[in-house]
């Protein structure tokens, strides 16, 4: 190794912040981590053959086991025959999963929420309008006023944080309340958010149904936090609640109702987000729509769920097979019947 040139600095930076943006982790990367990197270049560089594989296939969520996971996977232990639904199951562990499944969330986004996020659908009151504020630059919410004029004051979210509650958001903390933030595309550029859009629209509705007995009797009013969602746990009540804890209650909900938690078999929290993606292209949505949707801010970044699974490519193949038939001999029908060619093939087998 030896002392990069400021070329080379400058291509190493570049690269860098090129694959930022496409990386699933991509808020994660620190530029201090890579200054040392940076500085050195190699004295033989080795020629890199390109590669053309595409992304692996997405593996998502089985549909056929949603309904299971929320109404008998997210039960409280020891209140599974009660005739209370607060009491018998964990309703905020059901709307989170219900963001990402039905609203197609990333697992970190709800954890951003406040309880003024969620409204009535104009169009639909018996649906959920789910506004995703950015968390530190999005609007701050409606009761962040002025103590002497009771005007509303215009400012962002890390402000009325730090001035209103004496925190700071999620994303600048450390430790178990951290809650990640990919820099996803905006509705509204003024007060910076992303509207959640459901699909099907169902799940709007069944998402304000058990928001309503959660609003009443699991999320107190006396908790010293804005955060939507919040932990019941004895020792951490009414603290906001965790990404852990909410991937914990997860993993325990998949394996009750007979499954295995495991990101190969599409049984963790992101699946769902796949899952959403996956029903979007197979029901024929555009690709600028599920781009929309999705709040992707690039086009090539919903390619993981427009291309077709592997098995879609083989229905597809044997469809168009059926169709060449009668257009085309079939290769094997000719080998069958020219005994040069299978003695050929039979004398050079072992």
């Amino acid at each position: 190794m030896r002392e990069a040139t400021i070329a080379e600095q400058i291509a190493y930076w570049r690269r860098l912040d090129k694959r930022k943006p496409h990386a699933l982790l991509g808020y994660t990367t620190y530029r201090s981590g890579h200054q040392h990197r940076a500085e050195i270049a190699r004295t033989v560089g080795i020629r890199r053959k390109p590669t053309t594989a595409i992304g692996r296939e997405v593996v998502i969520f089985p549909s056929d086991h949603i309904w299971d996971l929320l109404f008998a996977g997210f039960v409280v232990r020891g209140k599974q025959h009660s005739p209370v639904i607060h009491e018998r199951l964990s309703l905020k562990d059901i709307l989170i999963t219900i963001l990402l499944h039905g609203g197609g969330l990333r697992m970190s986004e709800p954890f951003h929420l406040f309880v003024g996020d969620v409204g009535i659908d104009p169009q639909n009151p018996r649906s959920a309008v789910v506004r995703l504020y950015h968390p530190e630059q999005g609007a701050a919410p409606a009761d962040y006023v002025d103590p002497l004029s009771g005007r509303y004051i215009a400012g962002d979210r890390e402000e009325y944080l730090r001035v209103q509650w004496q925190m700071h958001p999620r994303t600048l903390v450390e430790g178990r309340f951290k809650a990640g933030w990919k820099d996803l595309h905006l509705l509204d550029q003024r007060e910076k958010y992303a509207l959640v859009h459901w699909f099907a629209p169902a799940w709007g509705e069944l998402f304000l149904t058990l928001f309503r007995p959660y609003i009443v009797h699991c999320r107190s009013r006396h908790c010293r936090h804005p955060y939507l969602f919040v932990s019941q746990k004895a020792g951490f009540k009414d603290d906001p609640y965790t990404l852990d804890s909410y991937r914990q209650a997860h993993a325990r909900a998949v394996r009750r109702i007979g499954l295995v938690p495991a990101k190969a078999l599409g049984t963790t929290p992101h699946a769902h987000r796949h899952a959403y993606g996956r029903r979007l292209a197979s029901a024929g949505v555009d690709e600028l729509t599920i781009q929309r949707v999705m709040h992707h801010r690039s086009p090539a970044s919903q390619a993981v769920y427009t291309a077709p699974p592997a098995a879609a490519i083989a229905a597809a193949l044997s469809e168009a097979q059926t169709r060449l038939e009668g257009l085309e001999a079939n290769p094997l029908d000719r080998f069958t019947h020219d005994p040069r060619l299978r003695r050929l093939v039979e004398a050079a087998s072992p």
